[in-house]
């Protein structure tokens, strides 16, 4: 076995030799030179972007409650069925609400009645009665004073008793006083109704409507019905049941109304606003990108996680159904920085008084230099002040070097030069 690995490797000594790696090892071990391998730094563009995640949710929700007491006498909805908007969700028995409300119908009718009569002013008929009834109050006292003076003349000459007279003169009197109403009726007809009694009807006509009012919106109490278009979750009474105040019936929401509602660190919280493009991914829907709209940025942030709650507005496909519930990943672009230089993050490093450094290489030595960093992303820094592209970076091996220390390039096992940085660098995330 000894002889057979020892014959392999006399064998593969040649290959060994001409490895580039290997002679850049060597080179570096005879120097004494510190061995590291370099990237050339790119000018490229960088965007910053985080990605979080959230849950689909009904921004348009209500739990329909009962405000009165008795038994629910229509509730035929099930988990899963659509209502319009107006259509009737549960009725519960109260008859007494009933009858006062169409007592107080009738009120309302028979004073509407009494004012459009009023409003319409004297028939010729009632004048023409009227009229009639004058003619004939005025022959009866016509009559009624011939019969009192002859009746008088009677009794004077002893012909009939005292008494006759004083009858007689009642009938007169009467006979006058009915003329006299007759008249004033008359005249009243001719003059129509008077401003006083319109506005009194009237005042009874708004008394009758309040009423009315009242009888129904008790009565309305026992009627729910649905606020707006949508589908029923959950239901907790059926027929039959004994509804009481404020205990909950139906569970409803609009289903055009879901939106993504997830959070944002603090340290993004005033860097997302209203309009601003992003895009969704649903586990149910793998492989499949929703663009989607900011439309609710929530005035503060929440006390225990310090995270800012986000609503986004996405549109369904034809072949998707949104769903209350679902998973959603969130991926929005802050910022974009265009021909900027970008270094890989094992580039840069950090000193103990919070310096951030790269080493490049010059004329064979190592050269230290303090860098301004930018966006950071997945194995990509952009650096804003201290380095320049195409400048050779050392990304490995850097950790032992010093300013000026001498250096040998490990090129890679094809022998190619340096490679730049990635020239479209990959957003990092945030989680």
């Amino acid at each position: 076995m000894k002889k057979i690995i020892a014959m392999t490797a006399i064998l593969l000594m040649p290959f060994w030799n001409n490895c580039p790696v290997v002679i850049g090892q060597i080179a570096a071990a005879k120097s004494k030179a510190a061995a590291v391998r370099v990237v050339e730094a790119a000018l490229s563009s960088i965007t910053e972007e985080f990605t979080t995640t959230g849950s689909l949710v009904a921004d348009n929700s209500v739990t329909v409650r009962s405000t009165a007491e008795g038994p629910v006498i229509f509730c035929p909805w099930r988990e899963g069925d659509r209502v319009e908007r107006g259509e009737k969700l549960v009725e519960i028995d109260r008859p007494l609400y009933m009858q006062e409300m169409m007592v107080a119908n009738s009120a309302l009718a028979v004073a509407k009645a009494k004012l459009a009569d009023l409003v319409a002013g004297t028939r010729r008929e009632e004048i023409s009665q009227a009229r009639e009834l004058t003619n004939q109050r005025e022959d009866a006292l016509l009559f009624a004073e011939k019969d009192h003076e002859r009746i008088t003349s009677l009794v004077n000459s002893g012909a009939l008793p005292a008494e006759m007279e004083e009858k007689s003169r009642v009938n007169f009197v009467k006979a006058k006083t009915d003329l006299a109403a007759a008249k004033e009726r008359l005249a009243m007809l001719k003059a129509g109704p008077t401003k006083t009694e319109i506005a009194v009807q009237k005042a009874l006509v708004d008394e009758a409507e309040a009423k009315a009012a009242m009888a129904r919106a008790k009565y309305e109490e026992c009627l729910l019905l649905a606020p707006f278009s949508g589908i029923v979750t959950k239901t907790y009474a059926r027929t039959g049941d004994l509804a009481t105040p404020r205990a909950p019936l139906i569970d409803l929401i609009d289903p055009n109304s879901l939106v993504v509602r997830f959070a944002v660190p603090e340290i993004y919280a005033a860097r997302v606003t209203i309009g601003q493009q992003i895009e969704i991914k649903l586990d149910a829907y793998p492989g499949q990108t929703f663009p989607a709209v900011v439309k609710r940025v929530f005035a503060d942030l929440e006390k225990t996680t310090r995270t800012r709650s986000i609503e986004a507005s996405i549109e369904p496909t034809d072949s998707t159904e949104l769903l209350p519930g679902m998973f959603a990943r969130v991926s929005a672009k802050l910022r974009t920085e265009t021909n900027t230089v970008i270094v890989p993050d094992e580039a840069v490093l950090s000193t103990p008084r919070g310096e951030k450094i790269v080493f490049v290489v010059v004329d064979g030595k190592a050269e230290r230099k303090i860098v301004v960093t930018g966006i950071e992303q997945q194995r990509q820094i952009q650096v804003v002040e201290g380095l320049k592209g195409g400048e050779q970076v050392v990304t490995e091996g850097s950790r032992s070097l010093k300013d000026k220390m001498e250096v040998a390039i490990i090129a890679d096992a094809a022998g190619d030069k340096p490679k730049p940085a990635d020239n479209d660098a990959q957003a990092g995330v945030i989680r």
